[in-house]
């Protein structure tokens, strides 16, 4: 896992987390990010079902603490799938962001996330 803080064009600062999954076959429709508290929760599960019948659960599940607040409408996960699964999330953080363009912000937030990654979904509480 890797974290990241950092500004962008405008001021907006961010933070940028990395999490490696324990699979590479984990697609992003099997990915979710849910926000509580000062916690990101990473879940993914897969249903496989093997060619003699058998159906087996695979699962991944990681917590992590926030140690800045983060504007929960700006939080924007996507998965790069390839021979890593990599889920990369971020989110502007509530220091820097108050008086910003939402527009601006999303923005921001945007370009720091892989181009080639794919949205999963994003659950806030």
């Amino acid at each position: 896992m890797c974290v990241r803080v950092s500004r962008v064009e405008g001021g907006v600062e961010l933070l940028l987390v990395a999490v490696q999954l324990s699979r590479p076959d984990f697609l992003p429709r099997h990915v979710q990010v849910v926000t509580y508290d000062s916690k990101l929760r990473v879940v993914a599960r897969q249903e496989v079902t093997s060619s003699s019948g058998v159906t087996s659960r695979r699962e991944f599940t990681r917590e992590l603490d926030v140690a800045r607040p983060v504007r929960r409408a700006t939080l924007r996960a996507a998965l790069q799938c390839g021979e890593v699964a990599r889920l990369w999330v971020a989110a502007a953080t509530m220091t820097s962001s108050r008086c910003r363009d939402g527009d601006e912000v999303a923005a921001a937030v945007n370009s720091v996330l892989p181009t080639d990654a794919r949205p999963v979904s994003v659950e806030l509480r």
